[in-house]
């Protein structure tokens, strides 16, 4: 790949980020003691070491101890606790 066409794909995924997508799910780390998550669509497990949440694509699983509901309204949500990894599964169709 040369110089060029480098910068060019650089540049779409960086107007494609900053591009507003409908029903964008948007994950936030914050170290390794709370997440936020926008645009869901509901948790669909609850327990002190896994919470999973739906979104317009499929599932995020969120995986460690000590893990709660901080927040939750309509379009945002707030996990704290000691986050060990979160897990995006896309749903079939």
């Amino acid at each position: 790949m040369n110089k060029n066409n480098l910068v060019r794909r650089i540049n779409l995924v960086s107007e494609l980020a900053s591009t507003s997508l409908p029903h964008q799910t948007l994950i936030e780390l914050l170290d390794t003691c709370r997440v936020i998550i926008e645009n869901h669509k509901g948790v669909c497990q609850y327990s002190c070491d896994k919470i999973c949440v739906k979104s317009y694509y499929g599932c995020i699983c969120i995986s460690g101890q000590q893990l709660q509901i901080a927040r939750m309204s309509k379009t945002q949500l707030v996990i704290t606790g000691n986050i060990c990894s979160i897990t995006a599964m896309r749903e079939r169709e």
